[in-house]
């Protein structure tokens, strides 16, 4: 089991946990195996498989990256999907930098759930984003996460069908409604996206 693996299974157990629930029969036999494994000394990472390996990333950072990646392109999908991938990655950079330095900064960062204000924007994708790691990424960083293939359906699950609209304005160049980095005329398709916190 990798570290990345052993961290997500933590995090089911976790989950079942905080709800009440009963651990699946592959979970339970990891916990108890894991907690003899540390009871006879072993170092706690190490008993249950999250010390990464030699050369490997820590698993909570590949996780988080990945979440971030993919609510990216999620980001870049709903709001500029009509434009080439360079354009997409200089108008989310603009977006974004543009957010960090003003809400972000003055009020955001010390929010645990996104405001409802944001409900329909790309402020919404943006909080999100950044409250996974506070930075703002390059372009040519932005554009390199565009141009993967996305790995899963993190940003999925942290949208609804009614909030996020996808733009295409009538010369097909798309903006980031709201953002103040972009603008222009749209048409409004519904798309999902209701983060979750």
């Amino acid at each position: 089991m990798t570290a990345v693996s052993a961290t997500k299974m933590l995090l089911r157990i976790r989950e079942n946990a905080a709800v009440g629930e009963p651990l699946s029969g592959e979970a339970a036999r990891y916990f108890v195996a894991a907690v003899d494994e540390w009871l006879s000394g072993t170092e706690f990472a190490e008993a249950f498989g999250v010390k990464p390996a030699r050369g490997e990333a820590d698993p909570r950072r590949t996780m988080i990256e990945s979440q971030r990646d993919e609510l990216i392109r999620t980001a870049a999908q709903r709001f500029l999907r009509y434009i080439p991938l360079r354009q997409r990655a200089e108008e989310l950079h603009r977006a974004w930098t543009r957010y960090f330095d003003g809400a972000w900064h003055t009020r955001d960062r010390k929010l645990s759930e996104c405001p409802e204000h944001y409900s329909g924007k790309p402020e919404r994708l943006l909080f999100h984003i950044t409250s996974l790691k506070p930075h703002v990424l390059s372009e040519r960083q932005i554009r390199r996460i565009l141009a993967a293939e996305p790995p899963g359906s993190v940003a999925t699950e942290l949208c609804s069908n009614k909030e996020i609209r996808r733009r295409r304005p009538k010369d097909a160049a798309i903006t980031l409604q709201g953002s103040g980095a972009m603008h222009g005329a749209a048409i409004d398709a519904g798309v999902p996206a209701h983060p979750s916190g």
